[in-house]
């Protein structure tokens, strides 16, 4: 059955709430004129249906978009329909797109035409990942859904592949590993590759190949009006067709791909001479491209059920005898619990609890508040004040004991052999990644947890004051990708008035009509 025959019986399937939520005509009149155009493949659903529950389901529903229609992409084709309300990171030399366009949605001026028709908002998504409330300013909006996009293809010089805009972390290690291949991706199995890539994109191997944005050789965009450009290593040009996917670079894997993955559990007590033994390793940005690792608070009843422990991971890359120098002294400081294993690259994940069926990658409904904060390195005083109010919290409120307090420790090398004023990306001179996070379940006994948000926004924002207080930088960098949305242009962007200036520019000339202004938007 064609795409316009599944439309018009997809119709039956808007809601009674939506047509009381959202003006049913314009939404019905953008799906009339959309449908004939999508291929067999595509769908388009509406409010009540499971279709539509699935592709708008995300890792957390506090601050999420408010979609009155979701179209489901199914051919690069039906991308030449869609559109999206991210931000862009990219060459200084490019248009640093932020808020103009996804790169996991090029190609789409049809829909956007069609949308500002119908004076519609729209957003892609395709990892479901983004978790800023700034995203909940999208009001009965067309969802594109872009997770049947999820090519990869190895191009002619094996230098750099094609990865289609709903590509996950997964699929690109699983793809890329047949030819030997990898690349720079975020961690965790369920995002997608370009999402987290857009806003700087941290990783396993950035300390050899840089961030995520680094990968990128060119942009394929689509403007708020519906014209079409892309950007490359040159200059931004017209351009009249191409695939919703993006050139990112690849690389050789050594012939010896041997991991170590060491995982240690301390008690509280251990925290200065834990911290301040990973602050060893981070070296003020020297640390070796070949040691990654990842500290996490979090609350473990069997192992104290009192206060909060401490589970860090170090992941070498090398053999058990080139990674004693390290694991020698994680065990040196007495853990209560030890594991030990080695691996190939694709095995990180699970051994790490970043896999595709970890708690990470839930879509349950839940609230995610995150706090985060870019520094140089471990201030242990201030880490002890920021965990005397983690442990507090999470033991006062037992609703608020899913919380954790990631610290995240990367090798910076190839990120800081970016020079600064090239690139859009603000925050290539911090060392290190930190940020807590409250994860809330909304029930109808407690208010949908609004008391819990206060109260962990309140914990949240201590905390990050705490550790900026100790960090000795006069401004406080915030990763946009872990954004909650209380931050300021600055925090994410960059403090340099030049900085600033350029993208205010930037975004009045190429998205003047503030279409997409709905993660982290530029004012």
């Amino acid at each position: 059955m064609q795409a316009s025959k599944l439309f018009f019986l997809a119709l039956g399937f808007i809601s009674v709430a939506a047509v009381d939520k959202c003006q049913s005509q314009p939404v019905t009149d953008f799906a009339v004129a959309l449908g004939p155009i999508l291929s067999p493949g595509a769908s388009i659903s509406f409010p009540g249906s499971d279709k539509f529950a699935n592709a708008t389901t995300r890792y957390s529903a506090y601050g999420a978009p408010d979609f009155a229609v979701t179209v489901d992409v199914a051919t690069e084709a039906d991308v030449a329909n869609t559109v999206s309300g991210q931000h862009l990171f990219v060459s200084d030399k490019h248009i640093p797109a932020n808020n103009i366009s996804s790169l996991s949605s090029c190609y789409m001026s049809q829909m956007v035409k069609v949308a500002n028709a119908h004076q519609l908002p729209f957003l892609a998504t395709s990892g479901h990942h983004g978790a800023t409330i700034s995203l909940g300013r999208l009001r009965c909006g067309v969802n594109i859904n872009l997770r049947a996009l999820h090519s990869v293809e190895v191009l002619g010089g094996g230098q750099t592949a094609l990865i289609g805009g709903g590509t996950l972390t997964l699929q690109v290690t699983e793809a890329l590993w047949k030819h030997r291949k990898w690349t720079v991706t975020g961690i965790c199995e369920c995002t997608s590759l370009l999402g987290p890539g857009l806003g700087g994109g941290h990783g396993w191997n950035q300390g050899r190949y840089g961030l995520g944005l680094d990968q990128i050789v060119e942009a394929n965009l689509v403007l708020g009006d519906g014209s079409r450009i892309v950007v490359s290593a040159d200059s931004p040009t017209p351009i009249c067709s191409g695939a919703c996917a993006a050139p990112y670079r690849i690389y050789d894997v050594p012939d010896t791909n041997t991991w170590v993955v060491g995982r240690y559990t301390y008690t509280q007590d251990k925290l200065e001479a834990l911290f301040g033994l990973l602050d060893s390793f981070v070296a003020n940005g020297a640390q070796p491209v070949e040691l990654r690792h990842w500290t996490n608070f979090l609350r473990m009843p069997d192992v104290d059920p009192v206060h909060a422990v401490f589970v860090t991971w170090i992941i070498y890359e090398g053999t058990p005898e080139q990674a004693a120098p390290y694991t020698s002294k994680m065990e040196a400081l007495g853990p209560v619990a030890t594991a030990f294993n080695t691996t190939a690259y694709p095995g990180l994940a699970v051994l790490t609890g970043n896999d595709r069926g970890a708690k990470l990658c839930a879509e349950n409904g839940d609230h995610i508040l995150r706090f985060p904060i870019d520094l140089r390195g471990f201030n242990v005083t201030a880490h002890r004040a920021a965990y005397a109010i983690f442990d507090e919290v999470s033991r006062t409120y037992p609703a608020l004991g899913g919380a954790i307090m990631l610290n995240e420790g990367y090798s910076v090398r190839a990120v800081q052999e970016v020079p600064a004023g090239t690139t859009a990306f603000p925050d290539r001179f911090n060392n290190l990644l930190l940020s807590p996070s409250f994860r809330i379940t909304p029930t109808d006994h407690d208010d949908g947890g609004t008391e819990l948000h206060r109260i962990a926004t309140e914990a949240g924002l201590r905390m990050r004051q705490t550790l900026f207080e100790g960090g000795g930088s006069p401004d406080l960098h915030t990763y946009v990708n872990y954004g909650l949305g209380l931050e300021t242009l600055e925090n994410y962007y960059g403090h340099e008035e030049w900085r600033l200036e350029r993208l205010r520019a930037l975004k009045a000339k190429y998205d003047p009509d503030r279409k997409f202004s709905f993660y982290a938007p530029i004012a």
